[in-house]
C-alpha cells in the first residue's frame, strides 16, 4: 500500500516542509532539499540544528492525530507551531478517508491477517453447520403420503367405497372388529393403495342364457312327491334320484352355471396372517351375520376363496353334507352336478367322508383352521333323517351302508321306520314317512349314538355349527306317541363338545312349509335351533319378481316366529336344483336377498349357484357389489330396529337406533330410478349416501329423495 497519505506543515520561520510517506518508511523533504536516510537521520541540505528532535518526532507522528487527535496538543515548538493547524491537518486526513489503519504497516498487515483468519474460520463453521443440517434432514426426512400408504399397507384394508365413505363422512368406529393373527403382510393381487385404489364395479350377473333351459329331474321309482308343490312342504323329491337313472340328465344344460361377468368383486387379496390387519365388516357371531351356501364346493375350494368371502361380508360359510355319499367315483365323467349332487343327500355313513366330491376329514379341518383366521364360521350340512337307498328302492339300503355302518345295516327293522307316505296330514306321516330313502328310527338310542359321534367328529375338526337336512321330519319331544329325545340328546352332545373347545354352535333346521298337522315349530326353536322360513322367503321372492311391493315389503313372518329364530333365503339348493327358481334371473334373486339381508335379527343365506361340475365355484354373483354392501349393511345395523314400507314399486327397509340410521332401497322395476317425497318414518332428516354409487340421498321434513343406481338397489347410510 503505497502513498497512504501526505501532510503539509507550516512552521513560523517560513520554511514549508512537505513530507511524503512511502512504504519504506522514507521521507522526502522537497522544501529544504534534505533527504531522510534513516528513521530520524537526514543527509545534506539545510541544517535542522535549530529544530529540536521532539519537533521532528511530533511532525512524524502527525498522522496519529487522525486516530488520536489529542497528540496535536502535545506538539510545542519554539517557532510557534500552531496546534490548530496540526489538528486541522489531521481532520483533513480523516475527512479524506485516506487511511483506515494505524501508520505502521506491520500493524496493518497483522490486522489484515487476523481479519482473513476470522473470515476463514467463520466460513468453515458455516460449512460444517450446513453439512450437519443436510445430514440431519436426510435422516429425518418427512414421510410422503405415498410412503404412508405403503407403510400402512397391512393396517388399512382396501375398500372400494373409501371415496364414498369420505363423502358421507360416516363414523364406522362402531363396527365389530376382527383382527387377524400376526405373521405376514398383505399380499396384493394387483394393488392395495388405501384411500386410492377402487375395486372394479361388479357387472350384473345375467343368467338368462343359462337358466332358460330347465334340467330334467330324475325321478325315483318310488317317488311319492307331487312335484314342486311337495318340495315346499317336504324335503325336495330330487334327492330321491338313484344312480341307475341319473344318466338321463346328462344331456341337460350346464346345471345353472352362470355368467362370471360379475365375478371379481375385488382387486386385492386379504391375507389373514397380515400383521395388524383389521377387517371391520364381519359380524361378531353367526347369529348376527349372513351365510354363504357354498353348494357343491369342496373344502379346498372354499378355503381358496376365503379372502373374497371375507371381503364380501359373510360371517359364515355352509358346506354340502359331510358324510360319505353313495356311489362316489373320482372318474372325471362322474362330476356333472345335475347327475351327482343329490348323492350327497343320500349318505351311507355317520362319519366324515373319506372319498367325496367335497373332500375328506383332514381337508375339513384345514378349512376350519384357515377360516378362523378370517373370523369366518364354518357350518356343515348334516343328513340324519335317512340313509341312501339301493337303486331307488325306498325300503332297501344301499350296499355301501354295510361297509360303513354294519350294525345298522344288519338290523333294518330296529333302525328304520316302516314305510309311510310322507305328507303333512298327521304327525305319523310327517316324522315317519319316507322321502324315497330308508327313514331312520331316530328315536333309537344306537342311531342317536351314531349321529352324536358324527357331530363330535365335526366339532373336533373346528366346525362352528350345523344345518340339519329334513329337520321337519325328525320327531321332537312334543310329538306325542311319536316323540323322542333325539334332539335333546344329539344337540346336548354337540354343544358340550363345542363348549370344551370354546365354540358356541350355530344350529338350524330345514323346515319347509309348515311343521305339519298337530305340530308346533316352537318345538324346534326352544331347543336352540333356528328354522328356515321358506314361505316368507318365497313371498318376498315372488313379490320382487312380480313387482308386488305389498308382498315383497311385508314385515311379518309366515311362521309367526320372532326374527331371531328364523333363517331366510332368496333361493335354496332344493328349489334351484328342482327348477323352481333356476329360470329366475340373478338380478331378481339379488334384489330379494337385499331385502332379506336388510331385516333385523333374521339370518339370511345366499345360495351360490353351482357350476356344471362338482367341487368348483360356479356363479360369482355372491361377491358382487350389491350383495357385498347388503352384507355390510346387515352387519353394521345388527341389533338395531327396523321399519318396512313400500311406495310406487319401491320397497325400503329403515334401520335405526340412537346413533345409527340407514335405509335399504330396492326398485322392483328394472334399472335405476329418481325418487322423491318417499316417506321416512324412522330416519331423521339429514344427508345420506349410497354405498354402491356414492349418490347423495336427502331426507327433508321426513321425505327421502335421491337417485337409485342402475342395479335397482341403493344401500344408504
Amino acid at each position: 500500500m503505497k502513498d497512504l497519505y501526505s501532510v503539509n506543515v507550516s512552521f513560523d520561520d517560513g520554511d514549508n516542509m512537505g513530507f511524503e510517506h512511502d512504504n519504506n518508511y522514507g521521507y522526502t523533504n522537497d522544501g529544504v532539499g534534505g533527504q531522510k536516510t534513516g528513521r530520524y537521520g537526514y543527509a545534506g541540505g539545510t541544517s535542522l540544528d535549530d529544530m529540536e528532535d521532539f519537533k521532528l518526532e511530533a511532525m512524524r507522528d502527525v498522522s496519529d492525530t487522525v486516530d488520536n487527535p489529542v497528540m496535536a496538543d502535545d506538539v510545542k515548538t519554539e517557532d510557534g507551531l500552531k496546534k490548530d493547524e496540526v489538528s486541522e491537518a489531521a481532520d483533513k486526513a480523516e475527512d479524506e478517508k485516506k487511511v483506515e489503519e494505524p501508520l505502521y504497516s506491520g500493524e496493518i498487515e497483522n490486522s489484515n491477517n487476523r481479519l482473513a483468519k476470522s473470515i476463514c474460520i467463520g466460513l468453515a463453521l458455516v460449512g460444517v453447520f450446513l453439512v450437519i443440517f443436510v445430514l440431519w434432514r436426510i435422516k429425518h426426512k418427512p414421510v410422503t403420503s405415498s410412503q404412508d400408504a405403503t407403510e400402512n399397507l397391512a393396517e388399512v384394508p382396501e375398500n372400494k367405497n373409501d371415496d364414498v365413505n369420505k363423502k358421507a363422512n360416516i363414523d364406522d368406529s362402531a363396527w365389530q372388529a376382527r383382527t387377524w393373527s400376526p405373521e405376514e403382510t398383505v399380499a396384493p393381487e394387483e394393488t392395495l393403495d388405501p384411500e386410492a385404489t377402487e375395486l372394479p364395479e361388479e357387472a350384473e350377473d345375467n343368467d338368462d342364457t343359462n337358466t332358460n333351459k330347465n334340467v330334467e329331474k330324475n325321478k325315483n321309482n318310488n317317488n311319492n312327491s307331487s312335484g314342486s308343490g311337495s318340495s315346499t312342504n317336504n324335503s325336495t323329491s330330487s334327492k330321491q334320484n338313484n344312480q341307475s337313472q341319473s344318466s338321463s340328465g346328462g344331456s341337460s344344460s350346464s346345471g345353472g352355471s352362470t355368467s362370471n361377468n360379475s365375478s371379481s368383486g375385488s382387486s386385492v387379496t386379504i391375507d389373514p396372517n397380515a400383521k395388524n390387519y383389521v377387517h371391520d365388516k364381519l359380524a361378531s357371531s353367526a347369529s348376527e351375520g349372513v351365510i354363504l351356501h357354498c353348494f357343491n364346493w369342496s373344502y379346498n375350494t372354499i378355503k381358496a376363496n376365503l379372502s373374497d368371502i371375507a371381503k364380501a361380508g359373510y360371517t359364515t360359510v355352509q358346506t354340502s353334507p359331510v358324510q360319505q355319499p353313495k356311489d362316489f367315483d373320482d372318474d372325471p365323467r362322474w362330476t356333472v352336478v345335475n347327475e351327482q349332487w343329490w348323492k350327497l343327500y343320500q349318505p351311507v355313513s355317520f362319519s366324515i367322508a373319506t372319498n367325496s366330491w367335497i373332500g375328506n376329514k383332514s381337508e375339513l379341518k384345514a378349512l376350519c383352521t384357515e377360516a378362523d383366521k378370517y373370523g369366518i364360521k364354518v357350518i356343515c350340512d348334516i343328513v340324519v333323517n335317512h340313509l341312501g337307498n339301493d337303486n331307488g328302492n325306498s325300503g332297501q339300503l344301499d350296499d355301501e351302508v354295510k361297509n360303513n355302518e354294519p350294525t345298522i345295516y344288519g338290523n333294518y327293522s330296529a333302525y328304520f321306520h316302516s314305510h309311510y307316505d310322507l305328507n303333512d296330514s298327521s304327525i305319523l306321516n310327517v316324522v315317519q314317512g319316507d322321502m324315497g330313502m330308508p327313514d331312520l328310527n331316530t328315536g333309537n338310542s344306537y342311531v342317536q349314538e351314531r349321529v352324536s359321534s358324527l357331530l363330535e367328529e365335526c366339532v373336533e375338526c373346528g366346525v362352528d355349527g350345523f344345518r340339519f337336512d329334513a329337520a321337519k321330519h325328525i320327531e321332537t319331544a312334543d310329538d306325542g306317541s311319536y316323540a323322542s329325545n333325539f334332539w335333546n340328546t344329539v344337540l346336548g352332545v354337540a354343544n358340550s363338545t363345542a363348549s370344551k373347545k370354546g365354540i358356541k354352535l350355530f344350529n338350524y333346521g330345514e323346515i319347509l312349509g309348515t311343521p305339519g298337522t298337530g305340530r308346533s315349530i316352537s318345538s324346534y326353536t326352544k331347543l336352540g335351533l333356528r328354522v328356515t322360513d321358506s314361505n316368507t322367503s318365497s313371498n318376498i321372492l315372488y313379490g320382487v319378481k312380480n313387482a308386488n311391493g305389498g308382498s315383497a315389503g311385508s314385515s311379518s313372518y309366515s311362521s309367526s316366529l320372532a326374527a331371531s329364530n328364523v333363517v331366510l333365503w332368496a333361493e335354496s339348493h332344493d328349489n334351484y336344483m328342482d327348477g323352481s327358481t333356476k329360470s329366475i334371473s340373478q338380478t331378481t334373486i339379488d334384489k330379494t336377498y337385499c331385502i332379506e339381508a336388510a331385516r333385523n335379527d333374521a339370518v339370511c343365506l345366499y345360495f351360490a349357484r353351482p357350476a356344471s361340475k362338482m367341487s368348483i365355484v360356479g356363479s360369482t354373483a355372491f361377491k358382487a357389489d350389491t350383495i357385498k354392501h347388503a352384507n355390510f349393511f346387515h352387519n353394521y345395523f345388527a341389533g338395531t330396529s327396523e321399519y318396512l314400507s313400500n311406495k310406487d314399486k319401491i320397497v325400503y327397509v329403515e334401520r335405526y337406533n340412537s346413533s345409527k340410521n340407514g335405509v335399504m332401497i330396492v326398485n322392483l322395476s328394472s334399472g335405476g330410478k329418481d325418487i322423491s317425497n318417499v316417506p321416512m318414518y324412522k330416519i331423521p332428516d339429514g344427508d345420506y349416501f349410497d354405498k354402491l354409487t356414492g349418490n347423495r340421498f336427502l331426507v327433508r321434513n321426513g321425505k327421502l329423495s335421491g337417485t337409485i343406481g342402475s342395479t335397482g338397489i341403493a344401500v344408504v347410510y
